[in-house]
Parts: C-alpha cells; structure tokens; sequence
C-alpha cells in the first residue's frame, strides 16, 4: 500500500514526485522457477491435472487458476479487488505467453465490474502494452486473476468511474485526484474483465 497519500501509485517502486513515472526499464526475462512468474497459459489447469475445476475452492480468492469461460467476477472477488487500494497489473509480452513487468494502480469498483486508469495518461508504457495486447494479470485484495482489458469510451461512465476514484481516494490531496480524473487519464479507463 502507498504510504505517502500525496503520491498516487502506478510505478514499480517508490516515486519522489507527486506524478510519478511510469518508466521502470526493460523488464527482466521470467524466472521459470518462480510460479509468480509462469506463462500466462500456465494459469490455466490442465486436463491431466489433478483437480481442474476452480469452483471446487470454496474461497475464490484462495484459487488463481480461473475459469477460462467465467467472464464474470464473484462478489468476494468484487469486494476484494475493489476495496483494496492498489492493484498490480502485468499485461502480455509480444509473445502473447509470458508477462511483462507489472505496474502499480488504483482501482475502483462501479456496479458489477472494475476499472484502472492511467495517472499519466496515454502516453505511459504500461497503458500501451495493455491496450495493444489486451489481456494479462491482475492481483489486488489477495485475488489474482487473468484478465482482459476492455477500452471504456462512454463518457457516462467515465463520469461514474471519475465519482468513483473521487470518492474511494478522498484521502489523497485534491491535486492527485485531479490528475487520476482529469481528461488524459479518462482517456485511458479500461475495464477489467476476468478469464
């Protein structure tokens, strides 16, 4: 969790300005050793498996091995992700199997479904390989999921998302959430759709 409520998240480390970059450098190659880091087609159970039905958890945090055909999230998966303050997000390398370095963000919950935004803008690094592969991971509130990332373009509801981060991060200073709601940002509102 960020500690600093004048520094909004969405880099990979502590940032000394109250826009942070987004810019982290060339990811490193995955570790093959490290689960964490498994192929994004990894995540999905196989037929050999011992057990490959993920409803079998009666805790839907507890499984990270989604359905791939769901499409849709649980309420504890909802209330989970949406209250968490941050959210990690990794989207897919060219190779369409393994995943880049992931970003820190803020979510917020509207309905049934959950939005991220880009601090920064269209211009970021992460939001670009997010909207040119359109599928990764995310992790918040102790549920980590593969997802697809959905350009929102109705203004209505970028006007119910902007409600939405405005009231969950009230905390923060009046210049931040300006920045997370301002027109560059809502420019980049995807919604979060799980595998």
């Amino acid at each position: 969790m960020s500690t600093n409520p004048a520094v909004p998240p969405e880099s990979s480390g502590p940032a000394a300005a109250p826009v942070p970059s987004e810019s982290s450098g060339p990811a490193a190659a995955p570790d093959p050793s490290d689960p964490s880091q498994s192929s994004y087609s990894s995540a999905y159970p196989s037929a050999s498996s011992e057990s490959s039905d993920p409803s079998e958890s009666s805790d839907p945090s507890e499984s990270s091995d989604p359905s791939p055909s769901s499409g849709t999230w649980t309420d504890a998966e909802l209330g989970a992700i949406g209250a968490a303050e941050e959210l990690e997000i990794a989207s897919l390398r060219h190779d369409g199997i393994t995943l880049g370095g992931s970003r820190t963000v803020w979510v917020v919950r509207v309905g049934d479904d959950l939005y991220v935004r880009s601090v920064n803008g269209p211009g970021s690094d992460w939001y670009h390989a997010s909207r040119a592969r359109e599928a990764g991971r995310i992790s918040a509130g102790g549920v980590t999921r593969e997802a697809t990332f959905q350009t929102v373009a109705d203004p209505a509801l970028n006007d119910a998302v902007d409600q939405a981060y405005r009231h969950k991060y009230s905390a923060y200073a009046a210049r931040v959430l300006a920045h997370i709601t301002s027109d560059s940002a809502a420019s980049t509102t995807m919604r979060l759709l799980p595998h």
